[in-house]
């Protein structure tokens, strides 16, 4: 995995990949919530995260560089052969989690779901950032919730204050230039065309 995904995910529990959203995932699974907690009292699962990178950059040079030769034998596999080795790893994967059938099920719904929309330039990395961090951030929104109505309300809650008028900001501006992009990529596809 990248690297500097780790500093947003172990810090403010926000992947910074979807491969840190897996991360994230299992992190909650064994019950560690990344955040400062995490370097203070679970700092042992911290330091073995940041040695484990350390070690595993030595041996993937050194993996690497003895399996390069034959490495090019892995994109000679047909791809329903491939397909289905990765399909039972991942069921394998799912039902270990929590030994329940009912996840494995909604893992296939899920994945046959995202093969069709990927079929129609739909991407499958927010499903998967948005399966892992939504129960995540359904918590914390409801138990602000209830804090906020001690108080002035939800409303002045959420919105007032520095911190929360500028990362509000931000993700707006994110929304913004996101809908600019696509905007202007879809004129410059128009004009190609013309």
């Amino acid at each position: 995995m990248v690297g500097p995904s780790l500093v947003p995910l172990l810090t403010l529990s926000v992947p910074g990949s979807p491969t840190a959203a897996v991360l994230l995932g299992g992190l909650l699974i064994n019950g560690l919530f990344p955040g400062p907690d995490l370097f203070t009292v679970h700092a042992e699962v911290t330091w073995t995260f940041i040695d484990s990178l350390l070690v595993a950059q030595v041996f993937m040079l050194v993996f690497g560089l003895a399996i390069s030769r034959y490495s090019r034998f892995v994109t000679r596999i047909p791809n329903h052969v491939m397909a289905g080795a990765v399909t039972v790893l991942a069921v394998f994967g799912t039902y270990s989690v929590q030994n329940s059938m009912s996840d494995v099920f909604v893992m296939m719904t899920l994945g046959t779901a995202m093969y069709f929309a990927a079929k129609f330039g739909f991407s499958p990395a927010p499903a998967v950032l948005g399966i892992i961090l939504g129960p995540i951030a359904e918590s914390n929104f409801l138990e602000g919730k209830l804090i906020a109505e001690s108080g002035d309300g939800p409303l002045p809650y959420f919105f007032t204050g520095t911190i929360n008028v500028v990362l509000v900001a931000f993700c707006l501006l994110s929304i913004g230039y996101s809908i600019f992009t696509e905007i202007r990529k879809l004129k410059k596809q128009r004009e190609d065309k013309a």
